[in-house]
């Protein structure tokens, strides 16, 4: 891939990433139920309404989570993967196709959550007690991550070592089901020798 192919490849996936993301944080947030008179909450959902509310008529809404919305998240990043391809000179089978961008939805969903998770972590560190719009959705969608964890895992004296055991897990979780699906689905794309 050349210069043009590499600056195409970060547009796209700046694109995606930041569709991905705002489709997520919606995600995140309608299925931890977050206020949804926060101002945080309302620029959210406000973004997001005119695309999930037509769905919801026809995908329901499951102990919280937004079907349409799942949807609409393994779409992006499924034409985001076949995108990437199409640069790469590579192609795919459309169900091998279908399997890559759950693979990526799902690469995409744990690292998001990581990097939620250890932002959190770090700003409790360097700036205990803060308050803002940013915040507040952080700890939204990040404190039902967290309570679990810091239910059964006891701090070490002034240590809160819980989120440190959800970041690992996060990215075991990474390593074992994204990369074996992506893998799955570009062997299913192989071509198959007749003999």
């Amino acid at each position: 891939m050349g210069v043009m192919g590499s600056a195409g490849s970060l547009v796209i996936q700046f694109v995606f990433g930041l569709l991905m993301f705002v489709v997520l944080l919606r995600l995140l947030m309608q299925a931890f139920r977050a206020p949804f008179h926060h101002p945080a909450s309302q620029s959210i959902f406000k973004l997001t309404n005119p695309l999930f509310m037509p769905l919801q008529k026809v995908l329901p809404v499951v102990r919280g989570w937004h079907l349409g919305g799942l949807l609409v998240l393994w779409l992006l990043a499924t034409i985001e993967g076949w995108l990437m391809l199409l640069l790469g000179g590579g192609s795919v089978a459309p169900m091998a196709l279908l399997v890559f961008g759950l693979g990526l939805m799902l690469d995409f969903v744990f690292m998001t959550l990581f990097w939620l998770v250890l932002v959190r972590v770090l700003v409790s560190w360097l700036a205990p007690g803060s308050r803002s719009a940013p915040m507040d959705i952080l700890n939204f969608v990040t404190k039902p991550l967290l309570a679990p964890f810091k239910r059964y895992i006891p701090p070490i004296g002034p240590f809160d070592i819980s989120p440190m055991v959800l970041l690992l897990l996060i990215q075991i979780a990474r390593i074992v089901i994204p990369g074996p699906l992506m893998a799955l689905a570009l062997s299913m794309s192989l071509p198959v020798a007749v003999g």
